[in-house]
């Protein structure tokens, strides 16, 4: 156990929910909550999108239509709709988790009426949650390890 990074980062307070606690039970169960998000890679077809798109599977639908009706204009989503109708097993799919796409994303708010709550919808399907231990590496964080932390 890196002690000496566990200290800076007890110091530095949690991302997501401030300062640790002065118990240090409570403190290694703050840094052992799985409360901090992580973009992970993530191919993405159609089907993915009709069966977790949230909020409803009718919402997926809309989505799929309001972008098809962008790629009649668009070639770059026309490409997407190409990658979204070919199944993830034949090599298809959008890699919702990759930065680029993450990137252009956001141009497609405002074009037919696609809304930022659907486009972050799609992202989110790439988006999971770790704990601030699994973040920094520091693996399972126990109660004994916050008290040698924070008497170095």
């Amino acid at each position: 156990m890196d002690y000496q990074k566990l200290k800076i980062v007890l110091a530095a307070g949690h991302p997501v929910t401030g300062a640790y606690d002065a118990d240090n039970a409570v403190a290694a169960g703050q840094m052992n909550c799985e409360n901090c998000p992580k973009i992970v890679s993530r191919r993405v077809d159609e089907r993915t999108i009709l069966n977790e798109y949230l909020p409803s599977a009718s919402a997926a639908s809309a989505f799929l239509a309001k972008l098809e009706t962008v790629a009649a204009g668009n070639d770059l989503v026309a490409r997407v709709i190409r990658w979204l109708n070919t199944p993830e097993e034949q090599g298809g799919g959008l890699d919702v988790g990759n930065a680029r796409v993450r990137a252009i994303a956001p141009g497609l708010i405002g074009q037919a009426d696609i809304t930022e709550a659907e486009v972050a919808a799609l992202l989110a399907l790439a988006e999971t949650h770790v704990s601030r231990a699994a973040q920094l590496g520091l693996g399972t964080i126990f109660e004994g390890d916050i008290q040698v932390a924070r008497a170095e």
